[in-house]
């Protein structure tokens, strides 16, 4: 729907259908997924009051084999928290989720007996799996171990595996936590994992989920095991292993410059390792508080293991230094420095140190940083242990005996104190990124970022709202709209009275040249009212305003594409599918559920973000009780923010003919509508959440539809016109700018990064 001064009819805007769940989930984030209170259903029909849960209380169909002389695990049985983790019975395992799950036996004949698996088929959805309550309940005071064999049956794509906790607290809420992910084949995987449990009040009740892989296959699991951390016999010299399984371990920022978070894109070990991202110096990394591990009698080693991110294009510096305090001051001391290859092989490392403090130690920290700004890296499996110190050891020079001892003089005493020529030499220099590098270097996004950068039509805006890493920052369009070209010839004849059959063969001509999508759907859409889509709307907006000079001619333009695109949308969409053409070669065709089965768009009306931006004129229509549109639900908006990305382009496209109208506020408005949709899911419908992103449909496009509205956003904004002559320069549209990058609604795009792997 456009609004200007029609709006569209509702056949254009009533894209409702079924849905059906076929995507297989690409990452999980381990963080407490749902904090509602949302029980186990089977038949989709949650409710906020109070659900049952015929996971826990259907009967599944179970089908036994006899049972004779089966394999003796005792490694497996021992401290084992899991019943029947062999499989040698069923009965203390239910199917979770989807009525029709089946649970079976199969068995192979070893030399120890027959071993037993389960499978589990007929699975309709990535989330169906086996389900057991672990008896006695988890102490959240205890570390435990978990460990389980997954496979796909017969099937030769590889797809993932997952392990998960459903834990209920004494006020009846069930949240998730996660346990392992990982990829799987045909061949036995081992997820494995180290967790305590994420307590949110009392634990009263347990679940352990075994499940994973796309719902049209099949799933093997064997040998299940969760046990207390201490049967493990662990180093009594180690004080502690993080591998990120669950959460960063404490991890923080290191000099507020870098983002630190567990991510499933790669792992040494596991499902997770700790990516560090955004780093604006070559001392941006991470930190880990560890003053009460240390004493001067003892001698440390730390190890880890260190990954750089896909696509750098050189060998990169890893440093490891520790700062600390005592009664003379604060010191550096460097602990290693280790040559990263370029090669996507993880690279290990393991030093020994020594810590002499003088007086009191009052604080210690150690500090992982250097690859070069913008270089992102993956730590793994990081541990420290210690042993008593040899006679002597650290009192030879270069040994680290003092803060940046043998390096080069003063070297150390400051992150980047002598590193490179020039950098912390003076006061200020290099204090803040991109400071003192050039003269106004980094006062602008984009500016100086990179060599050269800043030289192009770009405002910076699009680094600044996308992830680099994901499929939204990399997002680009083989027909990208370009107001460079030459249409004065076919403008030259041009008359605000003609027909409407002529203005509409000069739109297309200009489109053509200029927006040639636009001009794609154009020919594409359906008829409109037993009309050509192009023929209708040109005369809506001649009778609507007039004559059409070359002012009102590509804002005709723009409303045409605009409905003309939910027209090909709906043409191409079928009854549980939702089509979104966002440019040439990228249209998107997504699951939906039926009508009306998504949350109406006026939950958004009255949220905690809508004063943001008081008196958007967009929000009376869209997300209004009243309004027709304010009862539908996600394909609405999407379907909407689709349209306006087109108008967007247009209004970019030959903004040297007309002004930009409401497009700019349009295609910010629904890139706001869709964060504030996502996160009321988020809270209120998880299940719903959980659909959208596990489905990788629906992430591609998000993404997608997020990069272009930025790339358009960013060189719109970057155009040197006087203010009356573009409203993307306005009050209004820098607030919504500010609305949109509510740390909550960002995080939502974050998390469709996450469960798409890419960060």
């Amino acid at each position: 729907m456009k609004i200007k001064a029609v709006l569209s009819p509702p056949f254009y805007v009533n894209l409702l259908a079924s849905f059906i769940l076929t995507s297989t989930v690409t990452q999980v984030n381990a963080r407490l997924i749902i904090p509602e209170y949302k029980d186990f259903n089977l038949k989709h029909t949650q409710s906020e009051s109070g659900i049952k849960s015929e996971a826990l209380s259907k009967e599944p169909v179970i089908v036994y084999t006899e049972k004779n002389n089966p394999c003796d695990k005792p490694l497996l049985m021992k401290g084992n928290l899991v019943r029947q983790p062999d499989f040698n019975s069923l009965d203390s395992w239910r199917g979770y989720y989807t009525t029709g799950v089946k649970v079976s036996q199969s068995e192979q004949i070893k030399k120890c007996g027959i071993d037993y698996q389960v499978v589990i088929s007929n699975r309709n959805n990535y989330y169906d799996g086996i389900i057991q309550k672990i008896k006695p309940n988890l102490n959240t005071t205890k570390e435990y171990t978990f460990q389980a064999n997954l496979k796909l049956n017969n099937s030769e794509v590889k797809d993932f595996g997952l392990a998960a906790l459903a834990l209920k607290n004494d006020l009846g809420i069930v949240y998730y936590q996660y346990l392992a992910v990982d990829q799987i084949s045909s061949d036995d995987k081992t997820l494995t994992g180290t967790f305590k449990v994420n307590a949110l009040g009392e634990i009263k009740q347990s679940f352990l989920l075994l499940f994973g892989p796309k719902g049209d296959k099949e799933l093997v699991i064997d040998e299940v095991k969760i046990a207390e951390a201490d049967d493990n016999n662990p180093d009594p010299n180690s004080l502690f292993k993080h591998d990120f399984e669950t959460d960063n371990a404490g991890w923080l920022p290191a000099w507020l410059t870098a983002s630190p978070e567990i991510s499933a894109m790669q792992a040494k070990s596991g499902g997770f390792s700790l990516y560090v991202k955004d780093r604006d110096h070559w001392y941006s990394g991470v930190k880990l508080p560890i003053t009460q591990w240390f004493s001067e009698k003892k001698k440390y080693t730390l190890s880890l293991s260190a990954l750089l991110s896909t696509g750098t294009s050189q060998a990169q510096k890893l440093s490891l230094q520790l700062y600390y305090v005592d009664d003379e001051g604060a010191h550096w001391q460097r602990v290693n420095s280790t040559s990263i290859s370029v090669v996507e092989q993880w690279v290990d490392i393991a030093t020994d140190f020594i810590i002499k403090p003088q007086g009191t130690l009052k604080k210690a920290e150690i500090y992982v940083f250097g690859p070069d700004t913008k270089v992102d890296f993956f730590l793994d499996d990081i541990t420290l242990t210690q042993q008593d110190a040899d006679p002597g050891d650290g009192d030879k020079p270069d040994d680290g005996d003092k803060p940046g001892d043998g390096d080069k003089p003063g070297d150390g005493d400051k992150p980047g104190d002598g590193d490179k020529p020039g950098d912390g030499d003076k006061p200020g220099d290099g204090d803040k990124p991109g400071d003192g590098d050039k003269p106004g270097d980094g006062d602008k996004p984009g500016d100086g970022d990179k060599p050269g950068d800043g030289d192009t039509s770009g405002s910076g805006l699009f680094e600044k709202m996308t992830s680099a890493q994901c499929i939204d920052g990399q997002y680009q369009e083989s027909q990208r709209a370009n107001p460079q070209v030459d249409i004065k010839g076919i403008l030259s004849s041009h008359n605000p009275n003609a027909s409407v059959s002529v203005l509409s063969k000069t739109v297309t001509a200009a489109l053509e040249k200029r927006y040639p999508f636009g001009a794609e759907i154009l020919s594409q859409a359906p008829n409109s009212s037993g009309q050509k889509c192009l023929t209708y709307w040109m005369q809506r907006a001649k009778s609507t305003w007039g004559d059409l000079p070359t002012s009102e001619l590509f804002h005709g333009a723009d409303l045409s594409v605009h409905e003309c695109g939910h027209g090909l949308s709906h043409k191409l969409s079928g009854w549980s599918t939702q089509a979104l053409p966002l440019s040439k070669g990228t249209t998107p065709v997504c699951p939906v559920r039926g009508p009306y089965k998504y949350p109406p768009l006026y939950n958004l009306q009255h949220d905690k973000f809508s004063k943001d931006v008081p008196n958007n004129h967009y929000d009376s229509t869209y997300i209004n009780k009243g309004s027709p549109v304010g009862k539908q639900g996600w394909e609405s908006v999407i379907d909407e923010a689709v349209q306006y990305s087109h108008s967007l382009a247009i209004g970019y496209a030959f903004h040297d003919y007309t002004t930009y109208g409401s497009d700019a506020d349009g295609a910010l408005s629904f890139a706001w509508y869709i964060q504030r949709y996502l996160y009321f899911l988020h809270h209120n419908n998880p299940d719903i959440y959980q659909e959208i992103l596990s489905n990788a449909c629906w992430r591609e496009a998000i993404l997608k539809l997020w990069g272009k509205i930025w790339m358009y956003e960013d060189l719109a904004l970057a155009l040197d016109e006087p203010k009356n002559h573009d409203n993307l320069t306005s009050e209004n549209t820098q607030r919504f700018i500010k609305a949109i990058q509510r740390p909550e609604l960002m995080a939502e795009i974050e998390a469709v990064r996450k469960s798409h792997q890419c960060n």
